[in-house]
This record gives C-alpha cells, sequence and structure tokens, in this order.
C-alpha cells in the first residue's frame, strides 16, 4: 500500500514537471499572437463593447471566425481593461498546461484505477512536442481544441464504463464551439459509444438522453443562432477558404518528416495495444485512432493550412499521446514483473528517441514566427489611420486581406476582407470572381486597395483597378481622384453632400428609393459615411425605415440589375442584416451566370 502511494506520487510529481517544463518551452519560444488570432480578438472587442458580432463598429454581421467559444473567453479581456493579445497569449498557454494535465487522466478513465507510473508518459510525451508550445503562444484556439479533445476522451471512456454521468455531452459540445472539424471527433466518440453499448447488449437510457440533452442545447442552439444572425450553417471561412490550396499531401508529409521518430513511437504503442490490449482497450484505441483520422480529413477538405508548424496537426497532440500511454499501460496492465519491466524498457528507449528527435525541432521553430498581429496593428492599421486623417475622412473603407491587427488598431473604420474570411459577399464568390468585382465597384469603391498574399488576386480585376493608383510599397492602391477637398464617389460633388442638412440628406435618400435608383442610394449614403460627423447622419430608427423601404421597393422591382442594386442599398442600410446580403448575393450570381453584370473585367470561371 505505501508503494502505490509513493508511485502515485511520483506521477503526480512528473505531471507536474510536464507541465512547468511546457511554460519554460513557451517562454522560450517567445512566439507573437498572430494576425489570425487576432481576428478572433477584434470580434470579441466588438460583441463586448456593444457592437455585437462584427470584425468592427461599422462591419458587417459576418462569421469571420471559427472559434466561437474562443472568441468568448477572450472578449473577457475587455471588461476588466487587459491587454486582449497577453491575455489571449496566456489562455492559450494555460490550456496548453490544461491538455498536459488532462492526458495524464486517460489510464484511470480507462481501467478505473489511481493514478500509476505509465500515467505520467503523455504528458511527457507531450512536453517533448515542439508543436504544441509553439501554437501554446500564438493566441489561437489551438491549444484549447487540443485539452477540450483529450477531456473528451478522457470523459467519455469514464462515463461509458460506469454507466454514470453526462458531463460528455457538455465537452463535445464545448469542442463544437471551438472548431469546425470538431463534429467529426464527435462522431468518433457516438461511434464508440454505440459499440460498447452494443457489445454489452445495453439500451440507451437516461445517461443518453441527457448527453443528447445536452448537445441540442448547445450544439443545436448555436447553429439556430448563426443561421439566425449570420444566415450561414457554417462559418464563412469555410466559403472563403473554397479557393485556396496548400496542398494538403504536401502538408501532411511535412508533420510526419518533422517528427518521424516520436510518430514512429505512437505507432508502436498502438501496436502495444493491439498485441497485449484486452478488448476494451482496442475499443478505446479505435476511439482514438477514429478521433486522429477525423482530423486527416479534415486537412485533406480543407486543402492544407497556409500557416507555420502545421497547426490543424496540433490540436491531435494529446490523442496522439494518449495511443502511447494506451500501449505502455496494457504492457503493464495485469502488473507482472516481465511485462512492468517490459514497458519500463519501452518507455526508456522511446523517450531517448523522442528526445533526439524534438531537441533540433525546438531550435529550428524557435525563429521561425508567422504574421504577428502587432506588427500589422503597427504597420498597416497606423498607416491607414495616418491616410484618413490626411484625407479627412470621418470613416475610412479599406479593402485589405490581413485584417486582425488592423481592426483592433481601426475599430470604427469599414474593413474589407478581400480575403473573404470576414466578407460574405468575396466568400460567397471566391470561385465566380467577376460577382466579387461586381460588388467591391458597386457597393461603395474602397478608398485604399491593397494586393498581396490572399488579394493578389484583385491585380486581375482590370475594370477596377483603372479607379486607382499605386501610393505605396507596389501593393498598395488609393483610390484616384480622392483628396481632403473631392471624392469622386460622391453624387455631385464632396462638399455639397457634406453640407447638406440632415433633413435635406435624408430627403435625397428617400428620392433614391421612390426613384429605385439604388446605385445613386448607395452613393450618397457611402459619401455620407465618410464625410459626414455621425450626428449628421440619420438616426437609427430612421435608417431602419430606409432599409425596409429599400427593401420593399427592391422586391417590387422588375428589372433585375436595378433589383440587384436596391437589395445592395437595403443591405447597406439595414447595417448588413444577414439574411439581406444572402438574398443580394444569391441575386448577382445569378446576373453574373447571364452575364448581365455589366462593366467588368471578362473572364472565364
Amino acid at each position: 500500500m505505501k508503494l502505490r502511494w509513493i508511485e502515485r506520487a511520483v506521477t503526480v510529481l512528473l505531471v507536474l514537471a510536464c507541465a512547468v517544463g511546457f511554460v519554460a518551452e513557451c517562454r522560450w519560444l517567445k512566439q507573437p499572437v498572430v494576425d489570425d488570432a487576432a481576428i478572433t480578438i477584434a470580434y470579441a472587442r466588438t460583441l463586448f463593447g456593444g457592437g455585437g458580432l462584427r470584425l468592427t463598429f461599422a462591419g458587417a454581421r459576418v462569421e469571420g471566425f471559427s472559434d466561437p467559444l474562443w472568441m468568448a473567453l477572450v472578449g473577457w479581456a475587455f471588461p476588466f481593461h487587459l491587454d486582449p493579445i497577453r491575455w489571449a497569449q496566456r489562455l492559450s498557454t494555460s490550456c496548453g498546461v490544461l491538455t498536459i494535465l488532462t492526458s495524464s487522466l486517460f489510464g484511470p478513465a480507462l481501467r478505473g484505477r489511481h493514478l500509476r507510473l505509465e500515467d505520467a508518459v503523455a504528458p511527457v510525451l507531450l512536453s517533448c512536442f515542439p508543436i504544441l508550445p509553439y501554437w501554446a503562444t500564438s493566441g489561437m484556439e489551438t491549444t484549447l481544441f487540443a485539452f477540450l479533445l483529450t477531456a473528451s476522451v478522457v470523459v467519455v471512456l469514464r462515463e461509458e464504463r460506469t454507466g454514470r454521468g453526462s458531463w460528455s455531452g457538455l465537452v463535445l459540445s464545448l469542442l463544437f464551439l471551438t472548431r469546425p472539424e470538431a463534429p467529426l471527433a464527435m462522431a468518433a466518440a457516438l461511434f464508440y459509444w454505440v459499440t460498447c453499448r452494443v457489445a454489452r447488449r445495453q439500451r440507451p437510457g437516461k445517461q443518453e438522453l441527457f448527453i443528447l440533452g445536452w448537445m441540442l442545447a448547445l450544439c443545436g442552439g448555436y447553429l439556430l443562432f448563426r443561421w439566425w444572425y449570420f444566415a450561414r450553417l457554417v462559418p464563412n471561412t469555410y466559403f472563403a477558404k473554397r479557393w485556396w490550396d496548400y496542398h494538403a499531401a504536401d502538408y501532411l508529409r511535412d508533420f510526419c518528416q518533422a517528427y518521424p521518430v516520436t510518430l514512429a513511437v505512437i505507432a508502436a504503442g498502438g501496436l502495444l495495444v493491439s498485441t497485449f490490449g484486452s478488448v476494451h482497450e482496442r475499443r478505446a484505441l479505435a476511439l482514438l485512432l477514429l478521433i486522429v483520422a477525423g482530423g486527416l480529413f479534415f486537412i485533406v477538405l480543407s486543402k492544407g493550412d497556409w500557416m507555420n508548424e502545421c497547426r490543424f496537426c496540433a490540436p491531435y497532440c494529446g490523442v496522439l499521446a494518449m495511443i502511447f500511454a494506451a500501449g505502455v499501460g496494457s504492457c503493464r496492465q495485469d502488473g507482472g514483473v516481465l511485462r512492468s519491466l517490459t514497458a519500463a524498457v519501452v518507455v526508456a528507449v522511446a523517450f531517448t528517441c523522442v528526445y533526439r528527435d524534438s531537441k533540433p525541432r525546438f531550435a529550428l521553430i524557435q525563429p521561425n514566427i508567422g504574421l504577428p498581429a502587432d506588427a500589422v496593428r503597427l504597420h498597416e492599421g497606423e498607416s491607414l489611420e495616418q491616410l484618413r486623417q490626411v484625407l479627412g475622412l470621418e470613416q475610412g473603407r479599406f479593402a485589405i486581406p490581413d485584417v486582425g491587427g488592423s481592426s483592433l488598431y481601426l475599430p470604427h473604420d469599414d474593413i474589407v476582407d478581400v480575403a473573404g474570411l470576414a466578407d460574405y459577399a468575396i466568400a460567397e464568390h471566391s470561385l465566380k470572381r467577376q460577382g466579387q468585382e461586381d460588388y467591391l465597384m458597386n457597393e461603395g469603391l474602397p478608398d485604399v486597395l491593397d494586393t498581396h498574399g490572399q488579394s493578389l488576386y484583385l491585380n486581375e480585376f482590370h475594370e477596377l483597378m483603372k479607379h486607382y493608383a499605386s501610393y505605396r510599397d507596389g501593393s498598395s492602391y488609393l483610390l484616384r481622384d480622392l483628396t481632403k477637398d473631392e471624392d469622386p464617389r460622391c453624387p455631385g460633388s464632396m462638399a455639397e453632400v457634406r453640407d447638406l442638412s440632415l433633413a435635406d440628406f435624408e430627403k435625397r435618400m428617400r428620392a433614391t428609393l421612390e426613384n429605385h435608383d439604388g446605385g445613386l442610394g448607395i452613393a450618397l449614403w457611402r459619401c455620407g459615411q465618410q464625410h459626414r460627423p455621425a450626428a449628421a447622419m440619420p438616426s437609427a430608427e430612421t435608417q431602419r425605415q430606409l432599409a425596409t423601404r429599400a427593401e420593399t421597393a427592391a422586391r417590387a422591382e422588375t428589372d433585375n440589375l436595378r433589383r440587384l442594386r436596391m437589395f445592395s442599398l437595403a443591405t447597406i442600410l439595414s447595417k448588413e442584416n444577414a439574411h439581406l446580403r444572402r438574398t443580394t448575393e444569391r441575386l448577382r450570381e445569378r446576373l453574373r451566370a447571364r452575364n448581365e453584370l455589366p462593366g467588368l473585367t471578362p473572364r472565364k470561371d
């Protein structure tokens, strides 16, 4: 009995040492918060600031993030006046620590026992995986997803074995709210649960009912909210990334080449389970392998990712570590001396190899930073803010691809995400470029276009680019003839629109609605947004009335092109109501397919 307490104490100390070592690795790597993380932070800032789920307070209702739970957690930095960048980084690191601690519970959850030395195997292996601390300081949801994946395995194994509790429904639902590939892991858990119940000839009961209740409440509730608020059933990012291709085969090959010995050790653990494990242990191995297979399927479906160090693979490190832990545990399961010695030898050889594999990788990835949010915020955001002040704009309209850091610096400007993540129209027409060009040209030409990275395609829009002249570093373009005193987009002149009284401005807007002249209405409204103070614009109630009248006029219009422009105006006036935006873009696509959109660059989709 005394030896068992000593073994538990040593195990706990080893696990805690792994957690401390993980934090030290994160501090040594010093990776910055990346710009994609800043997108989520920007949404959280707008939400907690009372502006709803928008990239900026002037932005559209678009789900430009794919991690609602992470966004909600990050957002608590704002009511407590914390630095959101540091808060996201520390939260991400904390989730990495939780992943390590939770991975040690695999054996107790599977076998219903106390901690033993082999339960420290997974935490030690995780602490030797450079990919996890690399992403633990990125400010992204990667380690939260890793923690919830690990926790879901532990809770599902425990509750299926004991037949008590329904917390697995909550954990799996939180998993669903963290990453879009979560349903694949949920399907793996469901398959495992059903397989075990069928093997025992046990019918579903109250436990399954409560688990289902969690899922319906949280997953179903968020799906209903997503449709009501965003007019989508999946995140907008899915549509934006349809044309991105980072070659999934190369992506996975790079991961395997980066960690060949570690992956071989994990495979050996799976082989040990298959050889020495009981039927129950082999079913648990199947659960782990199915979760990993789901991650692989998602990588193939999304065609890889542009970020360094295989971001999509990182959340599955905890699951992979548990595969090896399962193998070591199956060797020692009967408590025999021979198997215990075998397990000790396996662990010693494995970690010697893993250490030799991971040590050079730590040194290699340490200087390999991504796109830092602070760099974008201070370089791109500050540059655009200075330009807005020089031009005397009340509100800027900037079409740029790196929107995270810029959105944090420009919270009250209208940022058009030409990469498509946070823009419904750009994402909707990602495979049909003429729809994107019509949207950019006819819903208010941006002040600035930035053509680099994911927005290089804008250079192909020759009709659009005729309106712009290069003004900085060869990839940034400013609207031609836009000065502090004149704006070519304004009907009449900029001074005329700027100096209108509020009553006259509203009268002119109503006239465009009566004449079903959506193009003129858009030009007038955009001009007012950019050159009139907020107090000189119609009130929220008046704007709602104008949006309703515009929608009514659009539905009554028989000419398709005029109808499209009126729907565009109604969408803008409604502060980008997502369902109106959906109707607008579906109509735009129909007209594009019929070649009824004039003035665009000829192209073959």
